[in-house]
């Protein structure tokens, strides 16, 4: 605790102001229509939108209760803002109706007798993003607008070539870096809530500006929020293009290298993971946000409740049920763009396409815009973190990977083996230390190989003692190239004194298990040269042939020499067992 201490204190007073932008943003709320029953809760959705925006230093501009003419000035005068803005957000929370493939928010006055009247009467979405098009650097729009619609049940429809429907229809804008956020899938519809404010309001006042988080994850956190606070009901989803990294909140700015602050985070994690108090995890993300696993801290905490004990959690990630079954996901262009041709799970539309041939920006886009909205299936979140991963976005990918795992994802897992087997040779582990412990309390009998080429790796980089941790893991299926490298550091003493007993266990298991190459070559005939090259000891050779003999395969002399006799008995333990 009292490192803790320390270390929090350092940071705040190394930790610089973020880089001033100039951010505005217009929030409208419309509750008291006059021709239908007002809606409660979008007062209090701006209310909380403006205290999250204000604090992290938004120019503010409010229009509650808009009438179609009140609407359009608001968006006159917001525009001259916008031009000389780095960012601007509107965030509307109301009704709003789709007609003709077009989206448009419904004004208090507005009496929609028939959908003819919905052009003259309500604003079109596009006149909202036309006006962001004007900002910088980025342009985000948040839709709370598709609760149940009263205006449909009244209004003459047949008049225009098709008919209102119930929520809003995707939309995809041209204008790069524009996000539009929706409250809920395509045609679906929001809730206002049992609260105060929407779940989709309150989600974002959560998320959206917090310090250090980058939108697109706030985003997710918003969409994993409203989605289980519904109970499946409800699921949040974006459309747009974004090539920048952009943070609405704080960013922090030391003069330290940012390496070095990620060194502190990991320190820090291992010291928090294991705990049930939320005060930690927040503490971890207002200080390290940038690092690899404030990923694990926000799932960490979203999983707690604010009185929680102490009880041990794992990653709060909840597994499908019977009736959330792969099946149930219809095919996605992320399927097209990132399915693995092995992967169980793909679907059998697809041929799948190959790690180096992924086509990284569509399938990010895709898989994203997939997970987003079908958040509980496994093969979408692994397509994801294959895309990432081949983008290079690897803190992502192990997040993705993490998330379909928990799922059900034999090959999530194995794909975050190889991705850490990556980070291992490129001596780039220690960010990952959590994203490490999860893979290794994940890895199955089929999986054991992959674990394998981690100790390797690891190896390589003479990470020993964390080759020798991933090793053991893999020896529990009795993977035989595992045990084989356990027995080599057993019989050197590796972190201690040499146990040459050990060392032949391990070696029998290994053989037991179908390692023959080691045995195929002339070390095993008697070459006193060989055998001091390969370093095995004369202690081990000797309990070698004593557990041969304990086997039933080796009835020679225990005299330490590994000639022809000795090779028939690996042969006879092949046959054996």
């Amino acid at each position: 605790m009292l490192f803790r201490a320390i270390l929090v204190g350092i940071i705040f007073l190394i930790a610089g102001a973020a880089a001033a932008e100039n951010k505005v943003a217009l929030l409208i709320a419309n509750a008291n229509y006059t021709s239908v029953t007002p809606l409660k809760n979008p007062p209090n959705d701006i209310a909380a939108m403006r205290a999250t925006l204000e604090t992290a230093g938004f120019k503010i501009t409010t229009l509650e209760n808009g009438t179609r003419a009140e609407m359009s000035a608001a968006l006159a005068a917001f525009e001259e803002k916008v031009g000389n803005a780095d960012i601007g957000l509107v965030y509307y929370s109301g009704h709003g109706v789709e007609v003709n493939g077009e989206n448009f928010l419904i004004p208090v006055d507005a009496t929609l007798r028939s959908d003819r009247d919905v052009k003259y009467e309500a604003i079109v979405l596009s006149d909202v993003l036309g006006v962001l098009s004007k900002a910088r650097s980025f342009k985000l729009v948040l839709l709370d607008a598709c609760r149940d619609n009263p205006f449909l049940k009244t209004m003459k429809q047949g008049l225009t070539k098709g008919a209102p429907t119930r929520g809003l229809a995707r939309v995809d804008s041209a204008e790069s870096n524009m996000l539009i956020g929706y409250a809920t899938a395509p045609g679906d519809v929001a809730t206002d809530g049992d609260g105060a404010t929407s779940p989709y309001a309150k989600a974002l006042a959560r998320h959206i500006a917090s310090p250090g988080l980058e939108i697109e994850t706030a985003l997710r956190a918003v969409a994993k929020e409203v989605f289980e606070a519904t109970g499946g009901k409800q699921r949040p989803y974006k459309t747009g293009s974004l090539f920048d990294t952009v943070m609405l909140g704080p960013t922090e700015t030391a003069p330290i290298a940012k390496d070095d602050v990620c060194r502190d985070a990991a320190t820090h994690w291992a010291a928090i993971s294991d705990s049930t108090a939320r005060a930690l995890f927040e503490e971890h993300l207002k200080n390290f946000s940038t690092c690899a696993f404030a990923s694990l801290a926000r799932m960490k905490l979203a999983s707690l409740e604010p009185d929680q004990g102490t009880e041990r959690m794992t990653i709060a990630i909840p597994t499908l049920s019977a009736e959330e079954s792969e099946n149930d996901t219809p095919q996605t262009d992320c399927d097209l763009l990132a399915a693995a041709p092995d992967d169980r799970m793909k679907l059998a539309s697809v041929p799948g396409v190959p790690f180096t041939e992924i086509a990284v920006d569509r399938a990010l886009e895709a898989c994203q815009a997939a997970v987003d909205q079908y958040p509980r299936t496994a093969r979408l979140w692994y397509q994801l973190g294959r895309s990432q991963h081949k983008a290079g976005e690897y803190a992502k990918a192990s997040e993705a990977y993490i998330v379909a795992g928990n799922y059900g994802s034999a090959a999530a897992v194995n794909g975050l083996g190889r991705l850490l087997a990556l980070l291992a040779r490129e001596g780039k582990t220690e960010d990952f230390v959590p994203v490490l412990a999860w893979f290794q309390e994940h890895v199955t009998k089929e999986l054991a190989s992959t674990a394998t080429e981690l100790g390797s790796a690891f190896e390589e980089k003479a990470q020993l003692k964390r080759a020798i941790d991933v090793y053991s893991v893999a020896a529990k299926f009795d993977e035989p190239n595992a045990l084989y490298k356990l027995s080599w550091f057993a019989d050197r003493g590796t972190f201690g004194a040499s146990d040459p007993k050990l060392a032949a266990t391990y070696m029998i298991r290994s053989l037991k298990s179908g390692l023959l190459t080691h045995f195929q070559s002339d070390v095993w005939y008697g070459s006193p040269r060989i055998i001091e090259e390969n370093q095995w000891s004369f202690d081990f050779r000797l309990a070698l042939q004593r557990e041969m003999i304990s086997a039933g395969v080796y009835s020679g002399k225990v005299d330490g020499r590994l000639g022809p006799s000795t090779v028939k008995a690996v042969e006879r333990l092949r046959k054996k067992l």
